[in-house]
């Protein structure tokens, strides 16, 4: 539905985006579509959420992943828990990052050497938006700062991988959106 109105996201480059959307619904349904895109594309995908333990919230976004089971198995996409990374943020202690940052590492270099894909990566992570929507914007910053700084390392030792950072467009004020949105490479607006 939305990949027609979506602005594309050029998947063979790497990028930090900021996606702006105005509800649950929207957001998983966008997800999904930039998962299922970086599936197609042979890439390595990896959906980073607080809620990754959610069985509900996994079962609606399974329904909406092709081959869901198949590309798990296969190690071609990758869920991962931020419930800790977030606990830790709220306290100003970005560590528990480190485990991902290492985790996407050796993932594409693993599928690299298994002749599967070309060591691109493709990243939906929700810390920095449940941060936002709990009012935490001095610690959703530093999260995003750490994205921008980490995707910049990524590009500088010629691992590309893409970062889309969701955010609830509503909860964000123009100053706000304004400060969140200088750690990201473009922003990306659900009509």
């Amino acid at each position: 539905m939305y990949a027609r109105m979506l602005r594309p996201i050029d998947l063979e480059t790497s990028e930090h985006v900021m996606l702006l959307y105005d509800s649950d619904q929207v957001r998983d349904e966008v997800a999904a579509h930039y998962i299922n895109e970086g599936i197609d594309e042979g890439q390595l995908v990896i959906y980073a959420s607080v809620d990754a333990e959610d069985l509900a919230h996994l079962a609606r976004l399974a329904s909406r992943i092709t081959e869901y089971q198949e590309n798990i198995s296969q190690g071609n996409l990758l869920i991962v828990s931020l419930k800790q990374c977030y606990q830790n943020a709220l306290a100003g202690d970005l560590s528990p990052f480190g485990d991902i940052k290492k985790l996407v590492e050796r993932a594409s270099k693993e599928r690299l050497d298994a002749g599967k894909g070309d060591g691109r990566a493709i990243i939906v992570a929700d810390c920095a938006d449940t941060l936002s929507k709990n009012e935490k914007f001095e610690e959703c910053g530093i999260v995003e700062n750490w994205w921008r700084n980490t995707c910049r390392e990524w590009l500088k030792n010629n691992l590309q991988v893409t970062v889309i950072c969701p955010h609830l467009h509503p909860m964000l004020d123009d100053s706000e959106r304004e400060l969140i949105g200088g750690y990201h490479s473009m922003t990306v607006k659900v009509p």
